[in-house]
């Protein structure tokens, strides 16, 4: 076969195919979907925690973590489908050849080139790239939800090890004071002015110290390594977290989970819909090209219909699946919304709750540390008993450690809201990393 051959048998099917007038899609909804109308965004906080030393290190640990990759990896495949799927109205191109042999003793092998263009399927190519559009705007929203999950565990690691190391410093300093009294007592007890007793009671109160200081460091060392899987090492200064603005909109609204969910019932909608297509017709136009060795090149044209015959059960029972699938979608996202809102509401009456405690804490604080100052004055004008300075000095460090615990939960409590409103990635002002709205 001459090259020109060649060329001509490939080429005409190809120019008429591209030739073809992109007039518009047939009634059943064919071609490409058209862009869905835009809803406004729930409201979520300004990035007023960005450039936090918290965000920062949040910045780099999301960078490189594997939830990072697997949700890249998650948002790819969905993508690709997505391409796959708008690929369905692109016309196809064959090249063979063609051996044929008859009784006369005539046969011969014939080059053959053909061109395929879907014109119209019901539907069934448009339902399904809504259904492959709606699954990448899923993974996109299981992404941040990922992220978003990895970053509040953050949140709670690094504000877990800031208030072990609080605690430790207020058990340090119970023992400073009780350094000085057990010194006083033993001069007592050397000048023979001293009991036996208080001496007792003063070992007893440092050892209880000593134990309490063990777990603190306990603690200290298992909030380190918490932090240490989540950032990839223990910053060095690792303060409170700051407190979180308030979520804005007060509903989970704009929390990845029911993005994602919202677009997985979009793709069974758009599944029942090409279920439902797929009883009609589908229409192709065929552009066939034939170079035999010893004739002039062929082209012939023509439209061909492929119609189901005979699957009006199969076809029954695709549509009623992808009828229950629908419904177990809309089951789910209701459920996850009711979920989501009751989690925020007991959220909001802990944050209340919490804000009655933090005063009560404190108040605490002050008077037990009023009652120690008291007592001090009482011991040097001789009206007071020095070990009751132990007592005393007790009652402030648990008042200090139950006021420092208090505020940690009111902190995590509305970093939690935050999370809960889906507004915890744009107030660390990592929607860069992926906020999955």
């Amino acid at each position: 076969m001459t090259r020109s051959r060649l060329f001509l048998l490939v080429a005409l099917p190809v120019c008429l195919v591209a030739c073809l007038p992109a007039g518009p899609p047939p009634p059943g909804g064919d071609g490409p979907p058209a862009a869905a109308p835009e809803t406004p965004s729930p409201a979520v906080p300004e990035p007023r925690l960005a450039g936090t030393p918290l965000a920062r290190a949040l910045a780099v640990a999301l960078a490189d973590t594997p939830v990072r990759d697997a949700a890249a990896a998650g948002e790819a495949a969905a993508e690709a489908a997505l391409s796959r799927a708008g690929a369905a109205f692109r016309p196809s191109f064959n090249i063979g050849l063609e051996a044929s042999a008859n009784t006369a003793g005539a046969d011969g092998v014939v080059p053959t080139a053909r061109a395929t263009q879907r014109l119209y399927d019901g539907g069934v190519a448009r339902a399904g790239q809504r259904a492959a559009a709606a699954r990448r705007d899923a993974a996109r929203a299981d992404s941040g939800d990922s992220l978003a999950a990895r970053a509040f565990d953050g949140v709670t690691a690094w504000e877990s090890l800031a208030v072990a190391r609080q605690a430790l410093r207020v058990i340090v300093d119970a023992q400073d004071r009780h350094a000085a009294v057990a010194a006083q007592v033993e001069q007592r007890l050397a000048a023979g002015a001293g009991r036996q007793a208080e001496a007792l009671r003063v070992a007893s109160r440092g050892a209880d110290l000593a134990a309490r200081r063990a777990a603190a460091e306990g603690r200290i060392a298992a909030a380190e390594a918490r932090l240490a899987e989540i950032f990839g090492h223990v910053p060095a200064a690792v303060g409170p977290v700051p407190p979180a603005p308030p979520p804005a909109g007060g509903r989970p609204g704009a929390h990845p989970a029911l993005a994602a969910l919202r677009a997985e019932t979009e793709a069974a909608e758009a599944d029942l819909a090409r279920a439902e297509a797929g009883a009609r017709p589908t229409v192709f136009l065929d552009i066939t090209g034939q170079a035999p060795l010893d004739d002039d090149p062929a082209l012939g044209a023509g439209l061909r219909l492929d119609y189901p015959v005979g699957t009006a059960g199969r076809q029954k029972a695709a549509v009623a699946e992808a009828r229950a699938r629908r419904d177990a979608a809309v089951a789910r996202r209701a459920l996850e919304t009711e979920r989501l809102s009751s989690a925020y509401r007991q959220a909001a009456a802990r944050a209340a709750a919490l804000t009655r405690e933090v005063a009560a804490a404190r108040a605490a604080e002050e008077a037990a540390a009023a009652a120690l100052a008291d007592a001090r004055a009482q011991l040097r004008a001789g009206r007071a008993d020095i070990v009751d300075l132990l007592d005393l000095g007790r009652d402030l460090d648990l008042a200090r450690a139950a006021r420092l615990e208090v505020e940690s939960r009111q902190r995590l409590t509305g970093y939690e809201m935050l999370r809960l409103t889906g507004g915890l990635m744009p107030a660390l002002g990592l929607c860069a990393a992926g906020c999955g709205g």
